[in-house]
């Protein structure tokens, strides 16, 4: 399993009725009145070579100045997703995530996405099966021209 894609959108969602549709816009910044403030995203995900049926999992870290930012969701469900299989039995899936976390300051946010095989773990220690990992970044500014 690997990423095919990772990247971050706005929260204003196109055609919220078809839950296939992935959100159509990357987004290079965003644009805050105040700091600290939250900040909403979607961040989308595109994962091949997946096999059919097994279980795997994800997981999103934020990152700023090297130091970790908490997002507020204890874990990401999907509000969007798709699959598709091929005639030679690939299998390839898109996913859409809601996220939101406390910009302290202005600067450049970064999100490293991790792909596991197996079941959620229930703690650290069972985290081992780290398969493949994807980053993007987004610039947080009060102002942009």
């Amino acid at each position: 399993m690997k990423f095919a894609y990772f990247y971050a959108s706005s929260p204003e969602i196109e055609f919220p009725e078809m839950l296939g549709v992935a959100p159509m816009h990357a987004i290079l910044s965003v644009q805050t009145e105040q700091f600290p403030s939250y900040v909403d995203l979607a961040l989308n995900v595109a994962i091949i070579e997946i096999i059919s049926g097994e279980p795997f999992w994800l997981d999103v870290k934020i990152y700023h100045d090297g130091k970790e930012v908490k997002s507020t969701k204890d874990e990401y469900q999907p509000f969007r997703r798709a699959s598709y299989t091929s005639s030679n039995n690939d299998f390839v899936a898109r996913y859409s995530f809601l996220d939101n976390f406390l910009a302290e300051m202005p600067g450049t946010y970064t999100f490293i996405a991790k792909i596991y095989e197996g079941a959620t773990p229930k703690g650290d220690d069972e985290a081992d099966n780290y398969v493949h990992q994807a980053e993007c970044s987004i610039v947080i500014a009060k102002e942009w021209r």
